[in-house]
């Protein structure tokens, strides 16, 4: 801090005369406001000392819970699925042709014993009719054996393959998927270089469950619906945050980020200075928390997975729908939403449900 010897007003109550100008902000305050904001930036640093004892725990925690991880055991539970529905779709279908098989045998057999009791009876036979009925018993037997008509062929057609999990590392490699081709949904040009498990902290008409993870819409009286917060603070980097939407009623729902600096939101689309930048849904952009013109579609339903994309490096956010393979993107200025930013989901009916994967 230096003394200010000009008649700067305090950059708080804008009235007294600033006494003193903080290094960090270049701001000028009079006696009362720069003790506040001392205190402020007090409260700040210990914020950032508990950001960093909370990154110092998740690092000292068991990685068999990792997303990543996670995703490995859907694959292998759906391959394992995939691999048992098939196996048994193969038997069905060997069962019917052996059963076609037996029959045509049975009928073969029934046939070549009339013809030798025949003749037999008859007395009409020679060594020629011994020969030949002793090839065709040879030819029965095997063909009871060995089916000549059944032959089972692996097919590598994609939508019938069981394709081979690969694991790239990001900072050594260009390639994109980490599950292929059996989960290769999310294709970025941009490689994440920052995982941080990210799950729901502060909310307003809402109910968290399975350690946070889990977010469930329970609306007051006649509120508009839950606003809910993440816990993780964003400066740099890349990061994905991926939902699944567990319940969704005819509402649409809100994915975006605020300014942590900022105060708290109390409506998404207000028009007020409230640093918001997302999307209603995934057509109807909100920039600074004003709703921009058009978008109404109802894309986004119960089941369907999205990523949320937070690229603080470029300044921008992106939000993509896995099913309907779409993506959009917005431009974010830092002097309206300043770092760290935080995520906002918005549930607007009562049981909506959201999930952090």
């Amino acid at each position: 801090m230096e003394l200010v010897n000009d008649k700067n007003p305090c950059a708080k109550c804008k009235t007294a005369r600033g006494i003193a100008t903080c290094d960090g902000c270049e701001r000028s305050f009079c006696t009362i406001h720069f003790v506040t904001h001392r205190q402020e930036l007090s409260m700040e640093m210990d914020n950032i000392g508990q950001n960093y004892d909370l990154l110092r725990r998740d690092l000292s925690e068991e990685t068999k819970g990792h997303p990543l991880l996670a995703r490995i055991n859907v694959w292998e539970q759906e391959s394992v699925n995939k691999i048992k529905k098939t196996a048994e779709t193969a038997r069905a279908d060997v069962q019917k042709l052996l059963d076609q098989t037996r029959i045509d045998l049975e009928s073969l057999i029934t046939k070549t014993t009339e013809e030798i009791k025949t003749s037999r009876d008859s007395k009409d036979f020679t060594e020629i009719d011994f020969k030949r009925w002793i090839e065709k018993l040879n030819e029965l037997r095997q063909a009871l054996k060995s089916p000549l008509n059944i032959s089972i062929e692996n097919d590598f057609q994609e939508e019938t393959s069981i394709g081979l999990i690969k694991i790239y590392d990001q900072q050594q490699s260009t390639s994109t998927p980490l599950v292929s081709p059996i989960e290769n949904h999310f294709r970025s040009t941009k490689k994440p270089n920052i995982f941080l498990n990210e799950k729901f902290d502060l909310k307003t008409e809402a109910l968290l469950s399975e350690n946070n993870l889990t977010a469930t819409c329970y609306p007051k009286y006649s509120s508009p619906g839950a606003i809910i917060y993440g816990f993780n603070s964003y400066s740099s980097g890349i990061h994905d945050i991926s939902f699944r939407i567990e319940k969704k009623g005819l509402s649409r729902l809100f994915f975006g980020v605020y300014s942590s600096l900022k105060k708290r939101v109390d409506a998404i689309s207000s028009g007020s200075e409230n640093s918001v930048y997302g999307w209603w849904d995934i057509d109807s952009a909100v920039i600074n928390g004003t709703r921009q013109e058009g978008g109404n579609e109802h894309i986004i339903s119960t089941g369907d997975k999205i990523v949320l994309t937070l690229d603080c490096d470029q300044r921008q956010i992106q939000l993509y729908h896995i099913r309907e393979n779409r993506q959009v993107q917005l431009s974010i200025d830092v002097n309206k939403c300043p770092f760290p930013w935080k995520i906002i989901v918005k549930l607007t009916a009562n049981g909506d449900c959201i999930r952090i994967l």
